[in-house]
């Protein structure tokens, strides 16, 4: 039976976090970081372990005026910042690291970014959930740790596998049936398909992706079990 993993990332204030979160297998957790208002990470973490949801930690550029997701000239420039996100996040026992937002888009190509990554994940030594077929799987690689591969329902992506950007049209997929149909192409390519829990309407695209995958003889399960 093919199999595939169902997260999406949490703890970045979205109010439909108590209706999605029994619909996933497994969850990036928000450090607050690039969040004007941060949403406590105790209270996520024991709802999760409570359900049994294993989880990792999401951790992005200091930046809350652009929700992390403005890319940086210098990434270095917060190596300190990210430093601390992940090791105040430590003694939750996260299971992997994903970078957030700007963080994630600019290290899926070879440069500041992806070497930075590669750095953190020297120090912290968690797998690294990544975008299959780009630089996250050599970053991995270089920083020895296991790379888990990630594909997007609500999604899609420009000609050379990268996530499109937000402001082009048809790069969000916010009808259910759509990021349903988008999720079956990534069944037996990755371990792991993400959503967007900022996203409004999260929930409903969830319900109809596990509707869609059990129809079609899909086990929705965590990667790491």
């Amino acid at each position: 039976m093919a199999r595939i993993d169902l997260a999406a990332d949490i703890g970045e204030g979205s109010p439909e976090e108590s209706e999605l979160i029994p619909l996933l297998t497994s969850a990036h957790v928000s450090t607050g970081a690039y969040l004007a208002a941060p949403v406590p990470v105790p209270d996520l973490v024991s709802c999760l372990n409570e359900l049994g949801v294993p989880f990792g930690v999401h951790p992005g550029y200091p930046d809350p005026a652009h929700f992390g997701r403005a890319e940086m000239a210098d990434p270095r420039q917060h190596l300190g910042s990210l430093r601390r996100q992940m090791a105040d996040f430590l003694p939750f026992e996260p299971r992997w690291m994903k970078p957030h937002g700007a963080l994630y888009n600019q290290s899926t190509r070879s440069g500041a970014a992806a070497d930075l990554l590669a750095e953190l994940l020297r120090d912290f030594r968690l797998p690294l959930v990544g975008l299959a077929g780009t630089e996250h799987q050599r970053i991995a690689a270089r920083a020895g740790v296991r790379f888990v591969s990630e594909g997007f329902a609500d999604r899609t992506l420009d000609a050379g596998g990268r996530l499109r950007p937000r402001h082009e049209t048809g790069s969000i997929l916010d009808d259910p049936a759509d990021a349903a149909e988008n999720a079956l192409r990534w069944v037996g390519k990755v371990d792991v398909l993400s959503l967007h829990g900022d996203h409004s309407g999260a929930t409903s695209r969830a319900r109809c992706i596990r509707k869609t995958l059990a129809e079609h003889g899909v086990e929705v399960r965590p990667w790491c079990a």
